[in-house]
């Protein structure tokens, strides 16, 4: 496996001594302020970065990474993150923009890949809204951008973690039609992205079933063979598991089911330390619920991503001493 000295590193950085992803998002934008607004009414830009201090301060010691914003969270917050800890830089618009059913992802500013290496982060990370479905127009949009986004990664030697929401508007979110859809939806996107030519490092994702649907909506034979083609579509990069904002206790339940079914680990956020937010107008409050409540979230997910595959021993390393650094 031949890889650059940005990439490398940057995977290092964002991984711990064992080749295991336990990361933390909080580059949460447009949802963080409905959560600020749900509680006190009005949301002020001082607000956000109350929480995301408050999260950081507590938390960014126990992970491998941090996921940060570059509106809210970079400048804020980077002073108390730890020298140990990575910093993974969000580099899209938050949320995306409709057009009929179909959605639209933008780069927050087109020279953001440069400014984040510059910035010295040790990885980017790159939202795309997917469904198959969707116009012609709207997934050559999305595919354009990728590859915009991955050839700069590569112009600055940066590693590339690239994030697939999938949506289907046919469907409530929580019907059974939308969660018997999600697994192809997902693998379509997997199955594209995958191509060398997007330059994707690591891909973060939804867990295409969870634990509670075998034997429901899935057989256990049915399941296994869903993994079996996640991990084909995948072509070797690694993958870690996305919370969607569902409670601790759930995800760890999927993250633990996934990491048994080679996931290398999480980039997790909303269910960490989502409650917290309720004590917004009160710094002191919010940073003991993190430092207790917070804190027991965050380990019960790391004991579930336990069994995660290490990084190097995934297909694309296929263990760390064939690994070979090469520059220009």
């Amino acid at each position: 496996m031949n890889i650059t000295p940005g990439k490398f590193r940057g995977l290092i950085r964002i991984s711990d001594e064992n080749g295991r992803f336990k990361m933390l998002a909080l580059d949460q934008r447009g949802s963080l302020k409905k959560m600020i607004k749900n509680v006190k009414g009005e949301v002020l830009d001082e607000d956000l970065t109350k929480v995301k201090k408050a999260i950081i301060k507590s938390l960014a010691p126990y992970v491998s990474a941090v996921l940060v914003d570059p509106e809210y969270g970079l400048f804020q917050t980077l002073k108390y993150i730890p020298r140990n800890t990575g910093i993974i830089l969000s580099v899209e618009k938050t949320g995306y923009e409709a057009q009929g059913e179909d959605r639209y992802s933008y780069l927050l500013r087109e020279d953001i890949i440069t400014k984040a290496k510059r910035w010295n982060v040790d990885a980017i990370k790159f939202l795309v809204y997917w469904n198959k479905e969707s116009s012609d127009e709207c997934k050559n949009h999305q595919i354009d951008l990728v590859r915009k986004v991955g050839e700069e990664c590569v112009e600055n030697d940066l590693t590339f973690i690239l994030e697939i929401l999938t949506y289907n508007p046919k469907y409530d979110k929580k019907s059974e039609e939308y969660k018997k859809q999600l697994p192809s939806n997902i693998l379509d996107a997997v199955r594209i992205f995958s191509e060398q030519e997007f330059k994707v490092d690591l891909f973060k994702l939804e867990a295409p079933i969870n634990h509670q649907e075998i034997g429901t909506l899935f057989t256990e034979n049915e399941a296994e063979n869903l993994f079996v083609e996640l991990k084909n579509s995948l072509k070797g990069i690694p993958w870690v598991v996305l919370s969607g904002g569902v409670s601790a206790k759930e995800f760890s339940k999927t993250l633990k089911f996934c990491c048994e079914n080679g996931a290398s680990g999480f980039l997790a956020g909303r269910a960490i330390w989502k409650e917290c937010v309720d004590f917004v107008e009160d710094q002191e409050k919010m940073e003991d619920h993190l430092k207790y409540r917070g804190m027991n979230n965050l380990m019960k997910i790391i004991e579930a991503s336990k069994n995660s595959l290490p990084l190097f021993e995934t297909e694309k390393f296929n263990g760390f001493e064939n690994i070979e650094v090469f520059g220009d």
